[in-house]
Order: C-alpha cells, then sequence, then structure tokens
C-alpha cells in the first residue's frame, strides 16, 4: 500500500482514491502503529485534491476517522478533517474485537460508585487498536492481563477509550467511578425513589462501563452487587443468583451469573427497598422456575395481574414455538421512574409502574388489557430479540 505525501506531479482521481482507500484498508489485517503515522502524514496533503466530490470525501473521513482511533498519544493525530458522518446501514462493519465474557463488580454509592469491568477480549480482524465507547467516566486504573497500563499506551477522548498495541487476546480490567445521583437522564445507572436501577438500551451501557456497546457483541456476564444492606435489601440483576453474603462494614454482596450471552443493552440491575410478590411455574420438561415481581410496596396489591400474564404467556410460548426457559429465575421490576413502557433485560424485565401495575378490582379492562399485552411483548423478547438478536440497530 502507498501512502505517501502527494509529490509535485498532480494526482489523477483514480490515484487519489486509491491512496485514500489503501488508509481504510489497513485494519483488514493487524498493522503496526506505524503504518497509521504513514498514513496520517498523507492524508492531509490530500485533502485539497477531493473538492466536491462526494464519494472521495466519503473514503476520506473513513481513512480520518481510522486514523484518529489509532495513533498512540505520541503520535500527532490528524485533526478532523471532514465533518462527522451519519451513521448509516451501508457503512456497517463487524467489530474488531470481540468480548465473550464480562465480569462486574458494582460497589454501590449515591453519589459515589465504583465499578471494575473485567472483560476476556479477542482480536477479530483489523489493528491493534481497541476502541472503547464510554461517557469520560473517571478511570482509576487500566490493566491488561493484570499489568496497569501507562499513560501512553491509551488515549481517552470525550466519548471513546482508546488503547493502543493490545493482544490478539487478553483479560482487560477497568476500574471507573460513577455519581447515580447526578444522574438525571434515566439511562445508564441511575437513582430513582431510593433506588439503584439502569436503562442501557439502546446506547447507555457506555454510561457504565467503557465497552464497544453495539448489539452484535455477545457476552456472558458475571455480576457482583455490593451494598448498604439496610438501604439496599434487595440486589438484583440479569441471570441466576449463584452467591449471597453478608459482609463486616454492614454491606451485603449478591453475585448473578448469565451464561446465556447478550448484548450489552440488555444489562440491568436494581437495588433498593423494595417488596414483592413470588410464584412459580414448571416447564413442560418439568423445571421449576422460581417467579417475582419486585416494586414499591404501595403497589403490591396491583400485582396479581401481571403474575397471572407472566405464567400464561410463558406457558403459550413454550406450547407455541417449543421453547423452554432456561434461567432459573425470571423477574420482573415495576419502577416509577423508568423513561421506556419496558426493556426486554434478560430474566429482568424492566418496566415502568403504569405498565405493570393493574388492580383487579379497580382498574379498567384496557388497562388490564394493556399489562397483559406489554409483559406478553417483552417476554417473547426472550428468544426473538435476546437470543437472536440484531446485527445493528438499522435493522429494526
Amino acid at each position: 500500500m502507498n501512502v505517501s505525501p502527494v509529490e509535485t506531479a498532480p494526482l489523477t482521481r483514480a490515484e487519489v482514491l486509491e491512496r485514500v482507500q489503501g488508509i481504510v484498508d489497513l485494519p483488514s489485517t493487524i498493522r503496526p502503529v506505524a503504518d497509521y503515522a504513514a498514513a496520517a502524514k498523507a492524508l492531509p496533503a490530500l485533502r485539497p485534491l477531493l473538492e466536491k466530490d462526494e464519494e472521495l470525501l466519503s473514503v476520506f473521513r473513513k481513512a480520518s476517522e481510522i486514523i484518529e482511533s489509532a495513533l498512540p498519544p505520541s503520535l500527532a493525530a490528524t485533526p478532523t478533517l471532514c465533518p462527522p458522518e451519519k451513521v448509516e446501514l451501508s457503512k456497517y462493519r463487524p467489530p474488531c474485537f470481540l468480548i465473550p465474557e464480562i465480569a462486574l463488580t458494582f460497589e454501590l454509592s449515591p453519589e459515589e460508585t465504583i465499578v471494575t469491568c473485567k472483560m476476556k477480549v479477542e482480536w477479530s480482524y483489523g489493528p491493534s487498536t481497541l476502541v472503547l465507547n464510554g461517557e469520560k467516566q473517571p478511570i482509576d486504573s487500566i490493566e491488561i492481563d493484570g499489568r496497569t497500563l501507562m499513560p501512553d499506551e491509551y488515549r481517552l477522548f470525550q466519548d471513546k477509550l482508546v488503547l493502543f498495541n493490545v493482544p490478539l487476546a487478553f483479560e482487560l480490567t477497568i476500574c471507573t467511578r460513577l455519581n447515580p445521583s447526578e444522574n438525571k437522564s434515566a439511562s445508564g445507572l441511575y437513582m430513582t425513589d431510593g433506588l439503584f436501577a439502569t436503562h442501557c438500551e439502546p446506547e447507555a451501557f457506555r454510561k457504565i462501563a467503557y465497552h464497544p456497546d453495539r448489539p452484535d457483541i455477545l457476552s456472558t456476564y458475571d455480576v457482583t452487587l455490593i451494598a448498604d444492606a439496610k438501604q439496599c435489601p434487595v440486589l438484583l440483576s440479569n441471570g441466576d443468583c449463584v452467591e449471597s453474603s453478608d459482609l463486616e462494614d454492614g454491606r451485603h454482596l449478591r453475585r448473578f451469573v448469565d451464561p446465556i450471552p447478550k448484548p450489552s443493552y440488555l444489562f440491568a440491575l436494581v437495588a433498593g427497598d423494595l417488596a414483592t410478590v413470588e410464584d412459580t411455574f414448571i416447564t413442560g420438561n418439568g423445571r421449576e422456575i422460581q417467579l417475582a415481581i419486585f416494586a414499591a410496596a404501595k403497589y403490591t396489591s396491583g400485582l396479581a395481574p401481571a403474575m397471572e400474564a407472566l405464567k400464561s404467556v410463558m406457558r403459550w410460548d413454550e406450547e407455541t414455538y417449543g421453547r423452554t426457559y432456561r434461567h432459573n429465575e425470571m423477574r420482573m421490576i415495576a419502577l416509577d421512574d423508568f423513561n421506556a413502557g419496558a426493556c426486554e433485560c434478560t430474566s429482568l424485565i424492566m418496566f415502568n409502574a403504569d405498565c405493570l401495575v393493574a388492580h383487579p378490582k379497580w382498574s379498567s379492562d384496557m388497562l388490564i388489557c394493556d399489562v397483559v399485552r406489554t409483559i406478553a411483548h417483552e417476554y417473547i423478547h426472550y428468544w426473538n430479540g435476546n437470543a437472536v438478536t440484531i446485527r445493528s440497530w438499522h435493522e429494526l
């Protein structure tokens, strides 16, 4: 590939396109940073030749983005030479790195929650540069295979964390701090009525941890929640609870394992003082599933229709499609401040209370029907949407 600076002799359009395309094609194989540095020197000289050629400008944008995300701080990155381009389905590219396993530990506190995110990362194709999305959360430490990274081995942008020259397979650990009490967006990790809650669909997991945060990266999740036992007697996350213990400092711990790979937008946690209504469901093959609906105590008298609807739709889905629920626990949560009607987070479905609570004695038939429809819609995503997910958000 020739990415040398432009010579005195004028280049033809085909030659300009070939050189810029050569930069775009750099990630097709793992390449040293020096190749990107050479491309960075060549690219600005090509910019005046593009004029108003939309095809060349589109390729040029891609080349500029690739260089900016690949160069370490010790090398001057190219300035932003073109305005950002709208994300389009035609520009989809598979992820350069896969993350088959994630272990998250949350030390929950209203003003300072410590999040330790440990990811198993595997290179798929492209440059040896890992780009993670984020919201510039304060970082305590970054480690690769137990070694703390030096400042020149990564770069933190407004919405990205870029790691340079990473191995082909490694364990990445990033420790960050969040302030849930100041998060008023009701996305990411936030607080509502004294509860910790999350909403990550479609791209808010990046507000919690640095991560590619795209639906075509599926991971198993191992989540440990630690919180004050009095403030947060209930700790919940996706999957099944495999560990529960009291700590000496008045906090307690619960660990949840979800062995079924899922995209990051389906991650969920809830912690706080909640009442519960419980039941069981027996699958067609004889397994007993523990069912629970969590809500503020004022709502418990209005959860019976929701529980009956859940059992009915689980039975219908199993009998209609022959697919059995694979987890051991199935939980639903009612929140007053949830900025969507509901979200199909695996085994921990989140609802706005208005979409889950219906009192059998005085709620209208229309309201009860709406609750049933919403539960059916979200639960059926267990297979169609969660287990078999989309490649990109353009497929919706």
